[in-house]
């Protein structure tokens, strides 16, 4: 699979305010952006969201949109502002749009193409850094640990 991760439509508040280098990347950290399931939403549309919730601009290094298109938001080499458990400072955070149904409620609504998208970006991505990463997915259920394949405690 040709995985296309493609660059956002312009700058991002985490162009200009750059965190610390990664020093090592040991697994993946997924995540919802808690936001309705609009294709509307991309990567410059989370920076401001993320921004707004007091951090350094977009918190993820890569977003996958409803319709499977993957942008970049924070640079890779970088840390994510997104502090969880102690995870960001050695894991990629990967933010699946969505998570929130038109009422505002906390509901698990991947698309099929960005369920796709995400599983090409974690098999480019375990290519890239050429080892099997864990994974920390903190989509199902809502608010909690699954598909635990990471050893770290929270």
């Amino acid at each position: 699979m040709n995985t296309i991760i493609r660059t956002p439509t312009g700058p991002l508040r985490s162009d200009i305010f750059p965190t610390c280098p990664r020093p090592r990347t040991e697994g993946i950290l997924i995540r919802y952006s808690f936001t309705q399931s609009d294709p509307q939403i991309d990567a410059r549309a989370l920076d401001e969201l993320d921004c707004g919730k007091h951090y350094l601009g977009c918190v993820s290094q890569f977003i996958v949109r409803t319709g499977g298109t993957i942008e970049t938001g924070r640079q890779f080499h970088r840390i994510s502002s997104f502090a969880l458990h102690g995870l960001a400072e050695d894991h990629l955070v990967v933010t699946i749009v969505g998570g929130l149904d038109e009422d505002g409620n906390r509901r698990a609504n991947d698309t099929a193409q960005q369920e796709l998208a995400l599983a090409g970006l974690i098999d480019h991505l375990n290519d890239h850094f050429e080892k099997a990463l864990s994974i920390t997915d903190l989509r199902e259920p809502l608010g909690s640990r699954s598909k635990e394949q990471d050893t770290t405690s929270p």
